[in-house]
C-alpha cells in the first residue's frame, strides 16, 4: 500500500483502495498530494467533456445537475418534480408539456419551448439519453407547449423527461448555455462554479461557490476525499472498489434490478404455481445481505421500494404452502417434492461467473429452494457460454441484472427484442397486463397481482449508489441519485 506524505506533515496516511478507476497517474512518479481545500471542491475529469450530451464520465455528468435544469426531475421517492415544466397532460401517445415562461438562461435570454424541443433532439441523439427516450417518437412546438408523441402509451413517461435543457444552437459547444443553479467560469486557468442568480432553483437561496479539481491524473480519487482536497465523491460499488473509505457515506438505491428469471417453456416451469413458489421461497433480505452487504437493497417487487407509487405489498403464502396447493409432495420427510405420478423436477440455475455477487446470490437461492425439497443445480458459466445458453433457451432459470429507466420500464423483459426477454415470451398474460398498466387501463396494484400469480421473474434486489462526503462537510441528507447536489444550499464546510 503506497504511502503519501502530506505537504508539511510527517504523518503517514494509509492509502485506501480507489473508488475511481479513471486515470493512471503521472508518468514522472507519485505526485505530492494537493493541499487541503478551504472551500467546497468537486471532482471532474479534465480529459473528458463537460457537455452533458457528449460526456462519458460520471463526475462530469453529475456536474450537469448543477449547470442545467430538466423539464422534470425524479425526487427521492422517484416522483417527477416539475422544474422547467408548468404541468403535463397525457392522452394516449400524446403528451403535452407547457414550458415555464419566467425562466432565462445564464446569458440572459428567455427560455422557450423551441429550446426544449432542440434539447430533446440533442438528447435523443446522445449515447446517454437515447435509451430512456426510445419510446418518444417526436417532439413538436405549439406556442409555449412542447408536444411529445410516444410509440406506445406510458403513464410514467414524465420521469424520462429529465434531459438537460440548453439554449438553442449551443448543444455542440464545450459547455452549452443552461439555466442551472451554477455557471462554469474560470479564475485564471482554474474552473469554478459560481451561483447563477437567474436560475429558477437558485433564487432566494444562498448557494456556496464551488471549486473544481481535475482528478484525471489521480491514482486514488478516494484519497483526495480523505485528505480533504475534494468534498464529495460518488461510487458505484459494482464498477469500482468498495473498500472502506474514511468518510461520511449515504447509500441510495439505483434502478439496477438484480433478478432471477424463469424459463416458462422449460418443463415443470410452464406451471405458474411452481414459479410462484420459487419466488416465495426466497428470503431476499438474507440473500442480499450475504451477496452485497450494504451495496444493495432487497426488493419486494420488480420496482424500487422507495417508489412512492408502489402500493403496499399484501402478505403472500409461503413456498411450502404454494407447493402443497399445486400438488407437490415428497414421498418421505426431507425428500424431493414432485407431482403425483411424475419425477421430481430438475432445475438448472445459470449465473455469469464474472460477478461474485450474483454467483453468491445463485448459490444462496439454490440452497433455499433445496430446503423446500426442490432439486436445483447451479451452473456458473463464462459470459459467452452464459449468453449462448440463454439465447438457446437451454436453462430453467438465470440470474441477471438490468438497469431500468427512470419510468421503471419493464419492457426489457416483455419486448421481443428486450435484453432480458429470455424465457419470457410465452407469458402473454403478464405482458398484456403490463401494456394495460402503461396505458393507464389498469392500476399498478392490479398489474402486480397478475405478476404475482404468473411471475416471469423474481426481483431480488436493487443495487445502491454510495455518496461520500468529507468529514468536514455537513449536509441535510436530501441528495438523490438523479441529483447528487439536491440541497447543496445547506452544505457547510467546517
Amino acid at each position: 500500500m503506497k504511502r503519501i506524505i502530506a505537504l508539511g506533515l510527517a504523518l503517514l496516511i494509509l492509502l485506501l483502495c480507489g473508488c475511481s478507476k479513471q486515470g493512471n497517474g503521472s508518468a514522472g512518479g507519485t505526485a505530492a498530494p494537493p493541499a487541503v481545500q478551504k472551500s467546497m471542491t468537486l471532482p471532474y475529469m479534465g480529459e473528458a467533456s463537460l457537455n452533458p450530451f457528449l460526456t462519458e464520465d460520471r463526475h462530469n455528468r453529475e456536474l450537469a445537475a448543477l449547470l442545467y435544469e430538466p423539464l422534470f426531475r425524479p425526487d427521492a421517492a422517484l416522483a417527477p418534480q416539475q422544474i422547467l415544466a408548468a404541468g403535463i397532460d397525457m392522452d394516449g401517445v400524446r403528451v403535452a408539456v407547457p414550458v415555464r415562461t419566467d425562466v432565462v438562461f445564464s446569458d440572459g435570454t428567455l427560455l422557450t419551448a423551441r429550446d426544449v424541443a432542440y434539447s430533446f433532439s440533442s438528447a435523443k441523439e446522445s449515447a446517454y439519453y437515447k435509451a430512456r427516450l426510445s419510446n418518444f417518437f417526436s417532439c413538436t412546438v405549439e406556442g409555449e407547449t412542447v408536444v411529445f408523441t410516444l410509440l406506445s402509451p406510458n403513464v410514467d413517461c414524465a420521469n424520462c423527461l429529465d434531459f438537460p435543457i440548453v439554449k438553442l444552437g449551443t448543444a455542440g459547444d464545450g459547455v452549452p448555455v443552461g439555466c442551472g443553479r451554477y455557471v462554469l467560469r474560470y479564475e485564471g486557468s482554474a474552473p469554478i462554479l459560481t451561483p447563477n442568480p437567474t436560475g429558477p432553483r437558485a433564487q432566494g437561496v444562498a448557494l456556496p461557490p464551488l471549486a473544481l479539481m481535475d482528478v484525471s491524473m489521480s491514482e486514488s480519487v478516494p484519497n483526495l476525499l480523505q485528505l480533504g482536497a475534494i468534498s464529495f465523491l460518488s461510487c458505484d460499488p459494482a464498477l469500482e472498489s468498495s473498500e472502506k473509505i474514511s468518510a461520511l457515506d449515504v447509500r441510495l438505491p439505483m434502478n439496477n434490478l438484480v433478478f432471477v428469471a424463469f424459463n416458462a417453456a422449460d418443463g415443470a416451469l410452464t406451471d405458474p404455481a411452481l414459479r410462484s413458489a420459487l419466488s416465495a421461497g426466497l428470503d431476499r433480505a438474507a440473500l442480499t445481505d450475504v451477496a452485497y452487504g450494504p451495496d444493495a437493497t432487497a426488493a419486494a417487487a420488480p420496482f424500487p421500494s422507495v417508489w412512492a407509487k408502489l402500493p403496499q405489498q399484501p402478505a403472500s403464502a409461503g413456498a411450502a404452502e404454494l407447493l402443497a396447493a399445486a400438488g407437490y409432495a415428497a414421498d418421505e420427510p426431507g425428500g424431493l417434492v414432485h407431482l403425483p405420478g411424475s419425477e421430481p423436477p430438475e432445475l438448472t440455475l445459470l449465473v455469469n461467473a464474472e460477478s461474485e455477487q450474483r454467483t453468491a446470490l445463485a448459490k444462496g437461492a439454490a440452497e433455499m429452494w433445496r430446503s423446500f425439497g426442490l432439486k436445483v443445480k447451479v451452473e456458473t458459466l463464462e459470459y459467452d457460454s452464459y449468453l449462448q445458453r440463454l439465447e438457446e433457451g437451454s436453462f430453467s432459470m438465470y440470474i441477471g441484472e438490468v438497469k431500468l429507466s427512470g419510468d421503471m420500464d419493464l419492457s426489457v423483459f416483455f419486448a421481443d427484442d428486450g435484453s432480458a426477454r429470455f424465457g419470457l415470451s410465452p407469458l402473454t398474460t403478464v405482458r398484456g397486463a403490463y401494456a394495460d398498466y402503461r396505458s393507464g387501463a389498469i392500476d399498478l396494484s392490479t398489474f402486480l397481482k397478475v405478476f404475482a400469480e404468473d411471475p416471469p421473474f423474481a426481483a431480488l434486489c436493487f443495487r445502491n449508489m454510495t455518496f461520500y462526503y468529507t468529514r468536514a462537510l455537513t449536509t441535510d441528507g436530501t441528495a438523490t441519485v438523479a441529483d447528487p447536489f439536491c440541497g447543496i444550499e445547506s452544505w457547510t464546510l467546517s
